[in-house]
Order: C-alpha cells, then sequence, then structure tokens
C-alpha cells in the first residue's frame, strides 16, 4: 500500500504499522496518530460512502467531515486524551496557514477531471473544511447540528450530494433562512476575513465595541463574509455576535470591569 489506510467499503485496510503496536514502548503521540486514523477511515463509511459527493468538486465532504469526526470518535472513546487541543494546533492553524498562501482555494474548488485531484487532496479540503464543520457546530449548537447530520444522512443514503444539499438541511433544521448564503460565502470564496476589534466606549453597564473585517489576501479586498463572533468574558458571560457587513457597531450589556475574549475557543475560522 502506499497510503496508510483506504475506506473501502465494508473493507477499511490500514497498514500494519497503523494496528500492530507495542503500547508499553510506543510514544503516545504515535498511539493517538494512529487511533485518529482509525477513526478517520470508520467515519467515511458515513462520510464517503453511505453519502457520497456528487463530483470531485465536492470532496471536502468526505475528508472534511471525517477529519471533524475522528476528533468527536477519539474524545468520546478516550476523554483523558484532550484531543480537541490537537485541533487547534494540528488542524486549525495547518488550514489557516494552507488557507493564506497564495496557491490557496475556494473549499468548493472546480475540478474538470481526475488529473487534478493531486493539488485538491489538500489542507483545505481536509483541515479548512473540518474546521468550518466546527464552526457550524458551535454556531447552531451541538443538537441542532446533530439532527441536521442524522437527516442529511437518512435522506441522502446511497446517494450523491453537493455542497448546498448539507446547506438545505442545516437551514431546514435551524429555522435559519440564511444560512445558505452565510455558508455559501465560506466555501465558495478562498481566504478567511481578519477581524479588528476596538473598544469604543464602557460604562459600568454596557461596553461599545467597533469590529472590522478583510480579507486575508489583499487582492481580494472586495471579499466579505457573514462572521459568527463566539465571545466569553472573564465573568463568564458568553454568546455570539453576527457580522455581516465590513464593519459594526456592538453593545455589550456587561460593564467595564468585564474583560472580553473574541473568538472563545478558536471556533470560527
Amino acid at each position: 500500500m502506499n497510503v496508510r489506510a483506504m475506506e473501502n467499503w465494508g473493507c477499511i485496510t490500514f497498514n500494519d504499522y497503523t494496528f500492530l503496536m507495542d503500547y508499553d514502548s510506543t510514544p503516545s503521540n504515535v498511539i493517538i496518530r494512529n487511533a485518529r486514523t482509525i477513526c478517520h477511515e470508520i467515519s467515511h463509511m458515513w462520510f464517503g460512502n453511505l453519502v457520497t459527493m456528487e463530483w470531485w468538486t465536492d470532496i471536502w465532504l468526505n475528508e472534511g467531515f471525517a477529519r471533524f469526526e475522528e476528533f468527536c470518535a477519539l474524545d468520546s472513546i478516550y476523554p483523558e486524551y484532550h484531543i480537541w487541543d490537537q485541533f487547534f494546533t494540528e488542524v486549525f492553524v495547518y488550514g489557516v496557514y494552507e488557507d493564506r498562501s497564495h496557491s490557496s482555494h475556494p473549499i468548493e474548488v472546480e475540478c474538470y477531471h481526475p488529473d487534478d485531484l493531486k493539488d485538491i487532496f489538500d489542507g483545505i479540503a481536509y483541515a479548512k473544511g473540518a474546521s468550518l464543520i466546527r464552526m457550524i457546530n458551535q454556531f447552531l449548537g451541538p443538537d441542532v447540528f446533530k439532527e441536521s447530520i442524522r437527516i442529511y444522512l437518512n435522506k441522502y443514503t446511497l446517494r450523491n450530494t453537493q455542497t448546498k444539499d448539507l446547506w438545505e438541511v442545516f437551514e431546514e433544521t435551524s429555522k435559519n433562512k440564511a444560512f445558505t448564503s452565510m455558508m455559501m460565502e465560506w466555501t465558495k470564496q478562498k481566504g478567511f476575513p481578519i477581524l479588528k476589534t476596538e473598544l469604543i466606549s464602557s460604562s459600568k453597564d454596557s461596553q461599545v465595541w467597533m469590529i472590522s473585517q478583510t480579507s486575508c489576501h489583499k487582492s481580494d479586498s472586495d471579499y466579505m463574509w457573514t462572521v459568527p463572533v463566539p465571545y466569553v468574558t472573564c465573568k463568564g458571560s458568553k454568546g455570539t455576535i453576527i457580522l455581516s457587513s465590513p464593519y459594526d457597531i456592538f453593545t455589550f450589556p456587561f460593564g467595564e470591569d468585564e474583560v472580553i475574549k473574541f473568538n472563545d475557543n478558536s471556533t470560527t475560522f
């Protein structure tokens, strides 16, 4: 085999070193890496085999979900690994690095011939794709997220899908009529927004902030995203604001003695 593993329908294959480990002598990072590989390939039984993308343009529906679900599965089985800490360093940061490069491309990238596949099985499909799924999970909440995925998998069992099919299910389940248009901005444009925050005023009862966005690519200065921005304060106040314009003013209902952290847990890409 030239790859570590392959998600063949009903017959997942792995290289021997993924399974045959001496747990007493194998470094913990190798054990976790192998466990992630196993969970990733099993995830493909649903995302890739049970429901398959219509064409390579939507390969992220396979690989982004499998990358995200490998962390969900491993965290459920071995919570002591604190695997989501690794998601930030190994997936989120890698996705940002790849998406900021000059060779970046939209998640939904046009693929005209199978010879182009070597260029789209990359950090955009895997890392940025998984990071956007994590962002949706935080934005809609885990209950709505799980119900949407359940409906999506049941509706399209043994069928082919495009990205818009997934967005329509999320939109219907969440009752958020703007969801599809919001997410199309994230999958049909390359890059990501860089947010700038500025405290305008504060009092004992409120804080007023201006938040603005620009594209990470100077050549795409006209790009704009609808950005969910989760926040948390030093006293435990939490919420999510939506930035849907180049800049906006937000008033928070807590006083100047509370320090705000925007993009809590780095969930927005």
